[in-house]
């Protein structure tokens, strides 16, 4: 299931030249991240109340244009890989003129609040279907 969130750049998120900094690219995967969720019907502060934990392993980013102070952007959020132990979303952010900013991606793993791993499909199978649902749309 793709989702997309609109986000207008603030002047802190730019740099002396007035392009987004770098660093403010994850801010917006994760905002992106959290809307998915929510439109999937599941919220990280559920996830959490129930134990889940979806720290960040691995992320990425390709910076294929600027964007700079009041742009529009669009990012587009896409949970691309499922396993009962980690999950992988997909990002692009684009532009008003449907042009690439950015493509990213960051990696989870399901871990306890003790932040031991955990496989979601035997620990928490109602989270898991929700889940694989998700997945596949």
């Amino acid at each position: 299931m793709l989702t997309q969130t609109k986000v207008t750049v603030r002047y802190s998120e730019t740099d002396m030249m007035g392009i987004v900094h770098h660093s403010r690219y994850f801010p917006l995967f994760e905002i992106a991240r959290g809307e998915h969720l929510s439109q999937s019907g599941i919220t990280y502060l559920e996830c959490e109340k129930r134990g889940l934990l979806l720290p960040v392993i691995e992320s990425g980013c390709r910076y294929l244009r600027p964007a700079f102070y009041l742009d529009e952007l669009i990012v587009t959020a896409d949970l691309s890989e499922l396993t009962p132990a980690k999950a992988r979303y997909d990002y692009e952010i684009t532009n008003q003129k449907n042009e690439t900013v950015a493509a990213g991606f960051t990696l989870h793993a399901f871990v306890d609040k003790d932040l031991k791993p955990m496989n979601v499909k035997r620990k928490m199978p109602d989270m898991w279907e929700i889940m694989q649902r998700i997945k596949e749309k």
